[in-house]
């Protein structure tokens, strides 16, 4: 596995989530966010898979209707990157808890157009052997889980798809030998097991996070590969 080299990286301390004695209140048709605050800031790195990249990224926190001044924050993170070898790579995350903790959904949606370099599959594949492909991909998750007294309990949904745009026609991705070329998808539902009594998601100091998926892909809801997944 090749390692990455991060050169310039902006690291985000997140501040604590307290309550101050004018805490603002942000109201959109039936919405209403308690605690409501954002940063925005720019994103500079490199690695040798993407080179120079630039981009911003935005995460913003506050507390959905229903929720006690105690309980734990919701929050999104938004980010989209641009790098030197032409590859695009958008991210939306979203967490919110509702009715004091009760429910919690956790999303995600990520989008590249992604060039990239094959060598082969193992570990011991030749510098020669490598070939650029194209691959624009589109990834989603959905879990929503209910508070029950011990711990979280719910599904997730998920859908992958991966597509190759481009690839070189004398490489052996162009044989059609290696599966997942020229797309594959992968769909499913998991079922989650999740014990969280952080302090705080951003910053915790104690407590502990465990978390326990069983989930599996099936040709019959989409998926070109069937397979079970446990973590």
């Amino acid at each position: 596995m090749r390692r990455v080299l991060i050169i310039l990286l902006l690291i985000i301390s997140l501040p604590g989530f307290g309550q101050d004695e004018n805490n603002a209140v942000y109201r959109h048709d039936t919405l209403l966010f308690n605690d409501f605050q954002m940063i925005v800031l720019p994103l500079v790195f490199y690695t040798p898979e993407t080179q120079f990249g630039l981009g911003a990224g935005s995460q913003a926190f506050f507390r959905l209707r229903g929720n006690s001044p105690e309980s734990k924050p919701s929050n999104f993170f938004i980010s989209a990157i641009y790098t030197t070898r032409n590859q695009f790579i958008f991210d939306f995350k979203p967490q919110l808890y509702f009715y004091d903790e009760r429910y919690f959904l956790d999303g995600a949606l990520k989008f590249k157009i992604y060039p990239n370099f094959f060598w082969g599959i193992g570990n011991n594949t030749p510098d020669e052997a490598k070939e650029q492909y194209d691959m624009t991909s589109i990834e989603m998750k959905a879990a929503f889980l209910k508070k029950l007294p011990a711990l979280y309990f719910g599904f997730e949904y998920y859908y992958n798809n991966y597509i190759i745009t481009a690839l070189d026609s004398g490489g052996t991705l162009a044989t059609g030998e290696v599966d997942g070329v020229p797309k594959a998808a992968t769909t499913g539902i998991s079922f989650i097991f999740n014990i969280d009594k952080r302090d705080n998601n951003f910053v915790p100091r104690k407590g502990s996070f465990i978390r326990v998926d069983a989930g599996f892909s099936s040709k019959a809801m989409g998926a070109s590969h069937s397979f079970n997944k446990y973590k």
